[in-house]
């Protein structure tokens, strides 16, 4: 579900929900074998998409004085829900939510902003799936798995300024 509300001639809600359910019929994964004890999937869902997602976004703009320049500012706030790291289902990565803002003013031409991403600090993963090390002396060897994270930036600040020619 999206739908965008217009709630004034300057200011829109929009607004996000992602809900999937999976499981597979039939599925064979032998890199997990060793680990889960079974190669057989069946039941167990899809890795790396949660079982809900969500977004808000409220955004405003408005004129600056009698010039062909607008100010403007939005907020979003995102919710990633936890999700199984791989087709084993054996781990999975805790759901997150971050909340971004920004403002700034711009016309035809330029646009010019502050923003601040993360401002909850959520200490959370950027992303997480399975890892196998075939750096090891064992020939074709699935044994040596373990989970490859990327954290979540932390809160940050920054300007962005952009024109176009």
């Amino acid at each position: 579900l999206e739908t965008i509300y217009q709630v004034t001639d300057r200011m829109n809600l929009q607004v996000g929900l992602d809900y999937t359910s999976n499981e597979y019929t039939d599925f064979t994964f032998n890199f997990v074998e060793p680990l889960a004890g079974t190669r057989d999937m069946r039941g167990n869902s899809s890795p790396r998409y949660p079982e809900w997602k969500g977004n808000v976004a409220l955004s405003y703009t408005g004129n600056l004085g009698a010039t062909d320049w607008e100010w403007f500012t939005r907020g979003d706030l995102i919710y990633f829900g936890d999700y199984f790291i791989d087709e084993s289902n054996l781990a999975t990565a805790p759901s997150q939510t971050l909340l971004n803002a920004r403002v700034g003013f711009s016309n035809e031409r330029v646009r010019v902003e502050l923003f601040g991403n993360n401002l909850l600090d959520e200490d959370a993963y950027a992303s997480a799936s399975r890892w196998t090390d075939f750096t090891t002396p064992q020939v074709a060897s699935t044994l040596n798995q373990g989970v490859a994270v990327a954290r979540q930036r932390e809160r940050y600040f920054g300007v962005k300024a952009t024109f176009q020619f």
